[in-house]
């Protein structure tokens, strides 16, 4: 079949992005003009974070140095700039503790108030999954909650337009937009979904206006397309034409989790004659569109297609998934430019447009990461909008007490135990109780002591952080679990991360000391109740060790086994490569290595056959489906909290 003749919501089964991971790159790619276009240009930089400065610059970056790309123009500046984004998946904030963190709403809004302290035209657009894939980590208001502050933030960015990703519909599409897009003056950012028809309501198919009101007669929440007028210096102006498609496979995915939602597919209107009448209703316009993008929020690869379908396109804009991912061009439109952008909001893509002779523009690409060099600077933090809806978000997620509304669960299958607390460990675990054993001093003296306050004392952007679960997982004992932390009043003894953080609730050991069953429970990582992790030494070898064929040889089978058993069990929860880019076992062991004490006595447990080698199971509740939208916006259904543990995927309702 010809590609033209294929409509956008086709070939559910093709993947959601088209990755290309590439570490650094500078691309050129250069063709021919078509109608008024001339030559185009892209360039691509590495999406690894730029080299951190001693100080941050937050807006007041320099556009030569954040633009030095060797194809970007030298010497002029872009008529305007499109600032795309996508995929923020709910994180408002940086990604993470440990600098270098990349992303985050503070620094977005640097970079684009930058753009205006250069004079430079910004239209800032978003695919969309603004809102935050909810698991069972996170709670239900408090995935709306992140949804209406992205959304507000990106109001007070001057955003026009935002696409819908599988991640609002998955929220309850009519709580989210309840909750920021019917309040009176949230008109912009627009919300964008030309082929979302309607909803149905008692098999009867009810549109847009209707099943999506905005307050205003016959007005939506939910709009086909918008268009952009910038200012120019001749006094003319420059009018950008949006439309926003939901494509596959998230059209097949909202299906599974409300099939009331309709979009358009045959027998009824089909998505490419959605997008030519929105193309043809935008030229009738006064203010008609002299450039033109399509945010398609669906596959990489489809909005590929779309791109060949409709030369009317200088721009589609696609999900980019979570990997870099390399602009291309139509191949049957060689004009209209293919940019897929995504993880996390931590890469931005910006889209040059420069005029030409012929009355066209020229189009570069550069992808920006928002590395620290965005940070706001000290003293400067009442100027970033986007950094006091953070305060905002933090104080409510703080009076609401989202903290205690997590659901716990119990620990373990096979062992009843309770929570002591540190405290409770010192009094074996230490030198006076026992001169070979150093645990509670080699524990007071490092950072794991200190967990808690630094989310006090050091997290100040936003502030409050002791107060979001999302933070005190991973600054506490069991917060997800049975008799873990609750709060700092409730469960003093719980603050940081202790002893059992790591070896699970003790009471059982404590209360049995010389059981070696119960020991044992405490080390889950030890092969058939065997073994230790290897010496500060030998993991200082290892790491320094460059040829790798000695490398090997320095650790035993068992000793790599345990080591990254206890990686994977136990360190990589907390230091994931977002949340801690620099941990590696191997250099961090030896920091907080600690003796023993002698052996317990009592028979071993036999390995349990259901763990495969990873210690006892953890049990998780049945999972919940999302609340589903209703007719009133507020009408959302029960408040969902669902404890954190172990990655289980939620069931399509």
């Amino acid at each position: 079949m010809d590609t033209k003749e294929q409509p956008l919501y086709a070939a559910a089964d093709l993947p959601r992005t088209r990755r290309f991971h590439a570490p650094s790159l500078l691309l050129l790619i250069a063709g021919l003009a078509v109608g008024s276009a001339a030559l185009v240009v892209y360039s691509l930089s590495g999406p690894g974070p730029a080299p951190a400065k001693k100080e941050p610059i937050g807006a007041a970056w320099s556009y030569e140095e954040v633009f030095s790309n060797p194809n970007w123009p030298k010497n002029r500046k872009p008529d305007f700039v499109v600032v795309i984004t996508g995929q923020t998946d709910g994180y408002i904030q940086k990604c993470g503790c440990s600098d270098p963190q990349k992303g985050g709403l503070e620094r977005r809004f640097n970079l684009i108030e930058g753009f205006k302290a250069h004079g430079i035209e910004a239209i800032p657009v978003d695919i969309g999954d603004v809102a935050p894939h909810q698991d069972h980590k996170l709670l239900h208001p408090q995935a709306l909650l992140k949804y209406k502050t992205a959304m507000q933030a990106m109001k007070a960015m001057g955003y026009r337009v935002v696409g819908l990703g599988e991640a609002e519909f998955a929220l309850g599409l009519h709580e989210a937009l309840g909750a920021f897009s019917q309040q009176p003056g949230n008109e912009q950012p627009r919300v964008l979904a030309a082929n979302l028809l309607g909803y149905k309501f008692n098999d009867k198919v009810t549109q847009k206006a209707q099943a999506f009101p905005n307050g205003v007669p016959n007005g939506s929440m939910i709009h086909d397309w918008d268009i952009i007028s910038i200012p120019t210096k001749d006094k003319n102006k420059i009018n950008v034409g949006v439309i926003g498609i939901v494509g596959d496979p998230i059209v097949q995915a909202v299906k599974k989790i409300d099939n009331k939602m309709v979009f358009a597919e045959p027998p009824g209107p089909k998505t490419d004659d959605i997008v030519r009448q929105s193309l043809k209703d935008m030229k009738k316009q006064q203010n008609q569109p002299n450039v033109n993008l399509m945010l398609y929020s669906g596959s990489g690869l489809l909005a590929e297609k779309a791109a060949d379908m409709f030369a009317e396109f200088d721009l589609v804009i696609g999900p980019g998934g979570d990997a870099s991912i390399v602009p291309t061009f139509s191949k049957t439109n060689p004009n209209t430019m293919v940019v897929l952008v995504g993880h996390k909001g931590q890469d931005i893509g910006v889209v040059g447009f420069f005029k030409n002779a012929k009355g066209g523009f020229d189009k570069f690409y550069q992808c920006v990461t928002l590395s620290p060099e965005f940070e706001t600077p000290a003293g400067k933090e009442d100027k970033n909008a986007a950094l006091k809806e953070l305060e905002e978000y933090s104080k409510t997620v703080k009076n609401d007490n989202f903290l205690s509304k997590n659901r716990k669960v119990p620990y373990s299958l096979t062992s009843k135990a309770t929570y002591v607390g540190s405290e409770t460990c010192m009094k074996c675990h230490n030198a006076p109780a026992n001169p070979n054993d150093n645990s509670w001093a080699v524990w007071s003296a490092s950072k794991h002591a200190q967990a808690y306050n630094s989310l006090v004392n050091i997290a100040k952007k936003p502030s409050l952080r002791q107060f979001d679960g999302e933070c005190i997982r991973c600054h506490t004992v069991g917060y997800d679990f049975n008799t873990g932390f609750v709060d700092a009043v409730k469960t003093p003894a719980l603050k940081n991360v202790g002893c059992e953080s790591c070896h699970g609730p003790a009471s059982d050991h404590v209360a049995n000391p010389m059981n070696q069953a119960l020991a044992l429970q405490l080390s889950p990582w030890k092969i058939e109740g065997a073994g230790n992790l290897p010496s500060a030494e030998k993991m200082k070898a290892y790491e320094e060790e460059k040829d790798q064929a000695k490398k090997q040889k320095i650790l035993t089978e068992q000793e790599t086994r345990i080591r990254d058993k206890v990686d994977r069990l136990v360190c990589i929860t907390c230091h994931n490569q977002e949340n801690d880019p620099h941990f590696r076992i191997e250099t961090f062991w030896p920091k907080i290595v600690h003796s023993k004490m002698p052996a317990a006595k009592g028979a071993a447990p036999k390995p349990n056959a259901n763990t495969k080698d990873d210690g006892p199971p953890i049990i998780l509740p049945p999972a919940q489906p999302l609340p589903k939208p209703s007719v009133n916006p507020t009408d959302g259904g029960p408040p969902l909290g669902l404890p954190s543990g172990p990655a289980q995927q939620l069931p399509k309702p």
